[in-house]
């Protein structure tokens, strides 16, 4: 992308530090480097994205309201050493920490972002904690693995997943998957867009920009997205 002259350049990249040396030579090349979600680029000239552990601070606050504050709870964790799956993970427990001391979480443990890992890890938990409540997992793959075998099972146990996509969502309207933490992509696409031909037209812009995300139940699933986090489009002078 350097080689061909982007003017600019927009970076989704999967840890803290796999994008770093290109990002020197596009800053090197005098093209501006816009850090989207995901892990975060030390160099890059701002970064556009939803707070990583506020998907877990949600995501706990909302199990603790299901469970009166009481009962023991597991974490299905991505890939260990991936900065969204520490930071959500972080962020419920700490909130469980702060806000819910009667909730317990008795299992950790990492599922690499996958739905069959993530299942055989439920299959075993289920029978090592008979009175398990809820499962909150790092992403949503793998909490539609979780539910897989969670409906094996018969148990009603809650089960919240993160991203919000398409086939979480359904699980949800069909009474399977309990919740799920969406951060709108298409709408962050676009905030991230707007922050890169600001810069390009020479205007200061902020390091980092954090964007909207909700929580997806059963009660706003069919809500649309711009009423759920009052999105209303840019208006531009002429």
């Amino acid at each position: 992308m350097i080689n061909k002259k982007y003017t600019g350049l927009l970076l989704s990249p999967i840890s803290d530090g796999n994008l770093t040396p290109g990002v020197e030579d596009a800053k090197k090349a005098g093209i501006p480097v816009i850090n989207v979600n995901d892990g975060l680029i030390a160099n890059a000239d701002s970064f556009v994205g939803p707070k990583a552990d506020q998907n877990g601070e949600l995501a706990a606050e909302w199990i603790s309201e299901k469970l009166g504050g009481k009962g023991q709870v597991a974490i299905v964790i991505g890939m260990p050493k991936a900065f969204a799956a520490r930071q959500r993970t972080e962020g419920f427990e700490n909130w469980m920490a702060a806000n819910a001391p009667d909730i317990e979480i008795v299992a950790k443990q990492n599922a690499d972002w996958d739905r069959q890992k993530a299942k055989d890890l439920a299959d075993t938990w289920l029978k090592q904690y008979p009175d398990l409540k809820a499962i909150f997992c790092n992403n949503d793959t793998m909490a539609l693995g979780v539910q897989e075998s969670v409906n094996a099972s018969g148990k009603d146990i809650l089960v919240v997943g993160v991203d919000g996509i398409g086939e979480a969502y359904d699980s949800i309207r069909n009474g399977e998957l309990d919740a799920t933490i969406d951060s709108f992509p298409f709408y962050k696409a676009q905030i991230a867009g707007e922050v890169m031909l600001r810069s390009l037209g020479g205007q200061e812009v902020p390091r980092v920009l954090w964007t909207p995300q909700a929580l997806i139940d059963s009660e706003n699933v069919d809500k649309p997205a711009e009423e759920i986090i009052g999105w209303s489009d840019p208006e531009y002078e002429q």
